[in-house]
């Protein structure tokens, strides 16, 4: 996983790098029209996590989240970045976060979009990390397509289920993954089997916000606690959205990444 990975960029390599990191079923390229609105003051990079869109086929060795991180790193480091600020959105948050944990000096800031530090409780990491396996079993039994079909019916992306158009649209780029990969990473990377980082919060310095959307009840509570953890943390909740924020209401978390952003003078 030291090998680069595959990605989109946007912008001038001489401005302030900014990597958008994607969630589960995503790519790099469903950050493109956020990216954009960046792209004339920051160097935007929008990989493809290992998986996903082109970063295929996926490596032999379990997935981790520290096997991720160092693919993430070695991924700048080919594009001679060091230090960088990283949106990511649910996977690719919680991807973020773990990096900035564990590799500090190498992140400036987060944006963190309805992403999870991880389960605090054994019994609730065994319990998850047992319904990811099954996630996945159904997903080599069942087929990517009825995955997805049942995926989004949960009522987390009640506000993506209210505009039938772009649920449509988001299904299809799901539905255009490998089966076989992402039933790899619903099971190896499942919140149950991260480390949970809820206790690195207070010691993480870099500026932190959380977005999350107003129908999303659950990581907008968790967005609260983060940010009261966090010492420089901004949390940002935005009104008629769910879990999907950047793709329901993509004005709105452009308008949250500018004002982080611009709250810490970059």
């Amino acid at each position: 996983m030291s090998m680069a990975w595959p990605l989109h960029t946007l912008g001038s390599p001489d401005n302030p790098p900014l990597c958008f990191l994607h969630g589960f079923m995503g790519s790099g390229d469903e950050w493109r029209e956020i990216a954009a609105a960046f792209a004339d003051d920051f160097f935007c990079l929008m990989p493809d996590l290992p998986g996903h869109g082109a970063n295929r086929p996926l490596p032999v060795e379990r997935l981790t989240f520290d096997l991720l991180a160092r693919g993430l790193l070695a991924t700048l480091s080919a594009h001679g970045l060091t230090r960088v600020w990283l949106v990511g959105y649910s996977l690719g948050g919680r991807l973020a976060l773990y990096t900035a944990a564990m590799w500090p000096y190498h992140v400036r800031g987060l944006v963190l979009e309805s992403a999870s530090p991880g389960l605090e409780r054994p019994d609730e990491r065994r319990a998850r990390a047992h319904l990811d396996d099954e996630r996945a079993a159904r997903i080599r039994r069942d087929g990517l397509g009825a995955f997805v079909q049942a995926w989004y019916t949960a009522p987390l992306f009640r506000g993506l289920a209210a505009n039938a158009a772009l649920l449509a649209q988001v299904q299809q780029r799901r539905c255009a993954q490998d089966p076989d990969a992402m039933a790899r990473v619903i099971a190896e990377l499942s919140p149950g089997r991260m480390p949970p980082l809820w206790g690195a919060l207070p010691f993480l310095r870099m500026p932190l916000a959380f977005v999350s959307g107003a129908l999303d009840e659950k990581y907008t509570a968790l967005g609260g606690r983060v940010c009261t953890l966090a010492p420089n943390a901004l949390h940002t909740i935005v009104p008629h959205a769910s879990h999907t924020v950047h793709l329901e209401a993509p004005q709105a978390f452009i308008a949250a990444v500018r004002t982080h952003l611009a709250r810490w003078g970059i």
